[in-house]
């Protein structure tokens, strides 16, 4: 936390769109982000106290896996193509997902030494598995983003900048299935769609509302409304995918232990 209050804030000398909160206008943004961060990365230590005895191997693993997830996540939406970061340097640009990135990782860190506990390796679900699931959710978000890019016009720099944003929103995509592979194991729920809901709404849901809501806090004009729906609407398609995986994980499993009993 304390190397993300580093941060430098940008030029000075060239304009933003967006506008200082009144906490930013305050001076108040130090103490604010502490706060957020405090709340932040509390939550997180929830959801890695939830999954973390599903998961398998050892404690350092477990929360190496978890922090190197969120700081993918993190770090690729720090870097979406916005209007307000157009023509910024590139040190800017990789400021602050190098720092909230370390920040994770060092939270997973701690979190699997003080709270995680070692577990037995377990089969993964194969190559193919792991595959479809770098196709089906990117492919899925890429489709949600472009609906909310060319229907609901949320703010991007779809227009401007086509194709940094068409790859930004693939990488981002990328991401998210490397998240769910490296936590599917810490899912929880009997159904498919119970499974699906765990990892969207608890796992992912809550990280991903609290990224959003920080843009809330340090800017006046950017739309509480804009931030729902890009929340709501990145969470769709994770949601979609997960359902999707999970429902041809169970159906290959049915299928290979009812060739076993034959």
């Amino acid at each position: 936390m304390a190397a993300q209050l580093l941060v430098p804030s940008g030029d000075p000398s060239k304009p933003s769109p967006l506008t200082p909160s009144v906490i930013a206008r305050s001076g108040l943004m130090p103490l604010a982000f502490i706060v957020y961060g405090i709340i932040t990365y509390g939550l997180l230590g929830i959801v890695f106290i939830v999954i973390q005895g599903r998961l398998t191997g050892t404690k350092w693993a477990k929360g190496l896996r978890f922090g190197a997830g969120f700081c993918l996540v993190w770090a690729s939406y720090l870097l979406e193509p916005l209007p307000f970061n157009t023509g910024a340097r590139a040190s800017e640009m990789l400021s602050y997902p190098l720092a909230d990135g370390s920040a994770l990782l060092v939270l997973g860190v701690i979190l699997g030494w003080a709270l995680g506990a070692n577990s037995a390796s377990k089969p993964g679900s194969g190559l193919n598995a792991d595959l479809l699931a770098l196709l089906v959710i990117p492919a899925l978000f890429l489709a949600a983003r472009y609906y909310c890019y060319m229907v609901l016009h949320v703010y991007s720099s779809f227009g401007s900048r086509p194709g940094a944003t068409l790859i930004w929103t693939a990488g981002v995509g990328l991401c998210l299935g490397v998240l769910y592979l490296w936590l599917r194991p810490g899912i929880e729920g009997q159904s498919t769609f119970a499974r699906a809901a765990f990892f969207t709404l608890f796992v992912l849901g809550i990280d991903l509302l609290l990224f959003n809501s920080f843009m809330i806090l340090a800017f006046a004009n950017f739309s509480v409304l804009d931030i729902l729906v890009r929340t709501v609407m990145d969470l769709v398609p994770v949601l979609a995918g997960v359902f999707i995986l999970e429902a041809a994980l169970q159906y290959r499993s049915r299928r290979h232990l009812s060739g076993q009993s034959i």
